[in-house]
């Protein structure tokens, strides 16, 4: 039940403000939900916690953009995603979106 995870990663953000986890994992429910003005609002505030988990919020807001059709932006969010990954993977990943993006701007 997504309304009922959202409800509950709330209440975890409210009481763990410090725990970085929460806003990670709110903002892929967010954006799996389409809650696009929520999103947004949310990797804002998500952005200034210490140790929050910068690849996955610039992620999540690409991956918004894209959405919209807003492709040079989300190149933007992709890129810098890519510049907080850590693993192979996860460059690949980063890297095969932009090519699309970019694929779907020719």
């Amino acid at each position: 039940d997504f309304n009922k995870a959202s409800e509950l990663y709330q209440q975890a953000i409210q009481f763990a403000p410090e725990y970085p986890a929460g806003y990670a994992n709110y903002a892929v429910l967010l954006c799996t939900m389409e809650r696009y003005d929520e999103l947004e609002k949310h990797v804002k505030i998500a952005l200034e916690v210490p140790g929050i988990y910068k690849e996955t919020l610039y992620n999540q807001y690409a991956i918004m953009l894209e959405r919209q059709g807003k492709l040079d932006q989300a190149i933007e969010n992709y890129t810098k995603a890519l510049n907080y990954v850590l693993t192979e993977q996860g460059v690949t990943t980063y890297k095969a979106a932009i090519a699309r993006c970019k694929a779907k701007m020719a």
